[in-house]
């Protein structure tokens, strides 16, 4: 990881970083999650890839970021690891000082449940994941589509601005989305290429019709 950043005389930049703990309804519900081990790998890359002077490094410790891994995808059984977890003294895991990754393992253990198969390990497009009976507007193979790219690096363009990508949002709901512009504006609000309006511009127009097929009454947005 590379990292540049342009600091006057005296100045300091404090450079805040964590591990990424994959979420379900997400493209990446099917990554295997870094281990601790090579979360610490990167974070020594990092540390030797920044400057001394000036710059400070604050992360998130690798091993909650494990615990989070468990809770983050895991199915129903998990409960019970929550509850042995604080049952064992498990109380303000979120601070660091009374933290203990090693009360996660012992409960996942105690449970049945292998940490590897819950975080560490990528899932098959084929494989039932535990949320897959909750829709959250996306649809799977949209998803699973969305992970092949993101592997090769293949940057998706903003739906407002391009064809219809079929995700299900707006389909599955019957909604049509109209924008007032047929080409991005300059600026890039959140890297999509839409700027932010002015506060004397007024609303971005935007509308939201019927669909014949579903016949869902329409709503309106501004």
């Amino acid at each position: 990881m590379e990292i540049g950043r342009r600091y006057s005389k005296g100045a300091s930049v404090t450079v805040s970083v964590g591990g990424f703990v994959p979420k379900a309804h997400t493209p990446f519900q099917w990554f295997g999650q870094d281990t601790p081990d090579e979360l610490q790998r990167k974070l020594r890359l990092l540390k030797d890839a920044t400057p001394r002077n000036g710059v400070k490094i604050r992360w998130h410790d690798p091993a909650a970021s494990t615990a989070e891994g468990i809770v983050s995808r895991g199915d129903r059984r998990v409960a019970e690891v929550i509850e042995h977890v604080w049952r064992a003294g498990g109380v303000f895991q979120e601070w660091r000082e009374y933290f203990g990754l090693d009360l996660w393992t012992e409960a996942m253990e105690v449970c049945g449940l292998d940490v590897h198969e819950y975080v560490h390990r990528d899932r098959e497009d084929a494989e039932i994941l535990p949320w897959d009976h909750i829709s959250a507007g996306l649809r799977r193979e949209f998803l699973w589509d969305e992970w092949q790219e993101a592997q090769s690096a293949i940057h998706l363009e903003d739906c407002r601005w391009t064809a219809c990508y079929d995700c299900g949002v707006c389909t599955d709901y019957g909604l049509e989305h109209l924008v007032g512009s047929l080409s991005p504006p300059a600026g890039g609000s959140q890297g999509t290429g839409q700027a932010l309006p002015s506060v004397d511009a007024g609303p971005v127009p935007v509308r939201f019709v019927q669909s014949r097929e579903r016949g869902v009454p329409p709503a309106r947005a501004s």
